[in-house]
């Protein structure tokens, strides 16, 4: 809000959670944000309901999907706002970079579940000092680093989020993002973090995690009926908290950096 106004940025490459946090406060309004013109997003789940909020807040900007990690990044890029790449996606991958998908087995699989694998000259050479975790993501030409996704005949990248983030409940593995983007379309609420419970169980519960947009004040006894509407049984939530923030890394650009969910168990009022 200081920055963008006095040198007329007209790129940015963030995170989806920094603007949860930055469209919930009052304090954006007033600020002149129009020389933005792209805004690169990526490390967490762009939902349908953020995607409206920042065309609502920044209509002239074009908004684009990105997914790499530090050891291979930006592979994937595609834009969402104008339905070139369908959102959800992360879009293809870009000249001269290769992603796949693999099935447990190490065999490429097409509109399945499975690992991502990234590939190309930007693509790390290995962990310093570390051989062996090296070898554990390194596969040939191939980097593996524990995403899970799917590719469409077409190339088109979707990823589902990490392994140790999905939720068994009901013998279906979900994703927390659709909970959480289920939650977040709901009136007054800024941001969602769901978890399964107990962590790494068979049988897990879900909890969510929700945070009011200013002014507003939420009852989770008001949504845990819109989301029973909204979601399939395995992904409606068990429990429902109400609290102030949730918690994230820290970020260089002053807002929060990736959503830790593992932390929403010991959020204050979720323990025990």
């Amino acid at each position: 809000m200081r920055v963008v106004p006095r040198e007329r940025v007209t790129h940015v490459s963030q995170i989806p959670s920094f603007y949860a946090a930055l469209l919930a406060s009052p304090a954006h309004e007033g600020v002149d944000l129009s020389s933005i013109r792209v805004i690169m997003l990526g490390g967490e789940p762009l939902t349908a309901s953020m995607l409206d909020r920042i065309k609502a807040r920044l209509p002239q900007a074009g908004i684009y999907s990105y997914y790499g990690q530090t050891e291979a990044p930006y592979t994937c890029v595609g834009r969402v706002d104008d339905g070139s790449t369908p959102l959800g996606s992360s879009g293809r991958a870009r000249t001269g970079n290769a992603v796949r998908v693999t099935g447990p087995h190490g065999h490429r699989v097409i509109d399945e579940v499975g690992e991502i694998n990234l590939a190309g000259p930007h693509r790390m050479a290995g962990y310093d000092g570390l051989p062996d975790r090296t070898a554990e993501v390194l596969r040939g030409e191939w980097y593996v680093g524990g995403d899970l996704g799917t590719l469409s005949p077409d190339g088109v990248l979707r990823v589902l989020g990490r392994r140790e983030d999905s939720i068994l409940k009901g013998g279906v593995w979900t994703q927390p993002a659709v909970i959480e983007d289920a939650a977040c379309a709901l009136d007054g609420v800024a941001e969602a973090g769901a978890v399964g419970t107990p962590e790494g169980a068979a049988e897990q519960e879900v909890l969510l995690a929700v945070v009011p947009r200013a002014g507003h004040t939420l009852d989770p006894s008001k949504l845990a009926p819109a989301l029973a509407d909204a979601l399939p049984a395995h992904q409606r939530p068990d429990r429902i908290v109400v609290t102030g923030e949730l918690p994230h890394t820290g970020d260089a650009s002053g807002g929060p950096g990736k959503l830790l969910r593992r932390k929403i168990r010991e959020l204050p009022g979720v323990r025990g």
